[in-house]
């Protein structure tokens, strides 16, 4: 009798633990929906293996549907026909993270018309004229005294963002660019959605509002990867640990970088340099990042944003929010669910719209808990995450690489020079070893 019960004991623990994982598993998924409830517990003692994945499975969540891609299209077409009308030789170009394809639900599409004939402001107000008599397009606003005069409005069936300059060929000069760097540096992408959304969420993301556009975000992830001393002669694909790379980032921005005496440049292969020898120190604001725009070079794509401190503040926030993570089955939280937040734009619709995908790969279970190697994880997940990286449950990511930005660390510098680091407080982060990408390093 006494073994009875004890059988029969266990046996209702063990379905009080199952039904305690499934609600656990559903909290995740409202929380972090890209999740679809895995855990992310590799077998490894390196949370940047789980980090890796989980950043895969957010970049397959958050990339465009092809209703979404649809629209947008339709937008551009709709956008283009308007401008034909009214000027017949004039022509309409799209840049930015529409054109490069690394944009978000929430990113602005960005037009430009090249070659009109009539000049600003009044074609302007003409082009705004013919967009406010749509009824699809709300929110409509004629910035004409600012330096790049411009038309913003909001497409209402889809909430998409839109807005149309005039003859700015530094748009389209700046996306080709990026798109050369895309191939260059392949977690370019992952990196960069998973820092727009992360600004995006704080409203640090807006360049009017002193927060870091997107443009010079990905300037900071470009020269982060120029430098990184664990790159070797490049990114190559399987060995490349996104988690780590994402944790590299937020560690060099959020608490090492030396914003006060020191700016960035991405040409050629990249460097530092002194922000007073070129007359870029700002007395008032000392504390602004300085980044050069690598195709107009006396400009400072970071002039502007005088909200750096907050970004500076919230990213050191998200590296400690994950170094001290504890991954327990029930926390209701994933790792990268601890730093990005729900979208107020999303809703149960959105969400269900992405996770329709992934019904087919769900059926036939959650392949990354078991023990199958790294080319059986990329065929088994090969329409729900980025093809770029195979996902891993081993140290077979980033196994031999190594990284730590502290002085002894120096990048290329435009001069000879050992501030490019600012002293960290002991126990403040000083000690993290990373494991980015490429041979061993630093």
């Amino acid at each position: 009798e006494g073994k009875k019960r004890k059988r029969a004991k266990k046996g209702r623990d063990e379905e009080g633990g199952g039904q305690e994982e499934s609600e656990a598993a559903l909290q995740v998924d409202k929380r972090s929906p890209w999740a679809r409830g895995r855990r992310y517990h590799s077998n490894t003692q390196d949370k940047t293996v789980d980090l890796h994945n989980e950043v895969l499975d957010f970049v397959a969540f958050i990339k465009p549907t092809k209703s979404e891609i649809k629209r947008r299209e339709t937008l551009v077409d709709l956008c283009r026909a308007i401008v034909n009308e009214l000027w017949p030789t004039a022509r309409l170009e799209v840049f930015g993270s529409y054109a490069s394809g690394m944009y978000l639900p929430s990113s602005d599409v960005d037009m430009v018309v090249m070659g009109c004939p009539e000049q600003c402001p009044h074609s302007l107000r003409r082009l705004a004229t013919v967009i406010k008599g749509d009824d699809n397009f709300d929110k409509i606003q004629v910035i004409d005294k600012a330096r790049v005069p411009i038309i913003k409005w909001e497409d209402v069936p889809s909430g998409i963002p839109l807005n149309i300059c005039f003859d700015q060929q530094d748009g389209i000069t700046n996306t080709a660019w990026v798109k050369q760097q895309m191939i260059a540096f392949q977690p370019l992408h992952p990196l960069l959605l998973v820092l727009k959304q992360f600004l995006y969420n704080r409203d640090l993301h807006e360049t009017y509002t002193g927060g870091v556009g997107s443009y010079l975000l990905t300037m900071t992830i470009i020269s982060f990867l120029q430098q990184h001393p664990g790159r070797g002669p490049d990114f190559k694909k399987p060995e490349t640990n996104i988690g780590a790379l994402l944790m590299d980032y937020l560690h060099l921005y959020g608490l090492r970088f030396n914003m006060e005496r020191m700016g960035i440049s991405s040409r050629g292969g990249g460097m530092y340099f002194e922000k007073d020898s070129i007359g870029w120190d700002n007395d008032a604001r000392p504390f602004l990042l300085c980044v050069e725009d690598p195709n107009k070079t006396d400009s400072d794509l970071g002039k502007n944003s005088y909200n750096i401190r907050n970004v500076q503040r919230a990213l050191e926030h998200a590296f400690f929010s994950l170094a001290v993570r504890d991954n327990n089955i029930g926390s209701g939280e994933t790792m990268l669910g601890s730093i990005l937040k729900w979208d107020q734009r999303w809703d149960s619709a959105f969400a269900e719209h992405r996770l329709r995908r992934f019904k087919t790969h769900a059926s036939k279970g959650s392949s990354h808990r078991t023990g199958k190697t790294t080319a059986h994880l990329k065929t088994a997940h090969s329409n729900s995450t980025d093809n770029s990286f195979p996902r891993s449950n081993n140290n077979s990511v980033g196994k031999q690489q190594t990284l730590k930005h502290d002085s002894n660390t120096q990048p290329k510098c435009a001069t000879p020079f050992k501030g490019v680091f600012r002293d960290s407080p002991r126990g403040r982060g000083g000690g993290w070893r990373g494991r980015g990408a490429g041979a061993s390093g630093g």
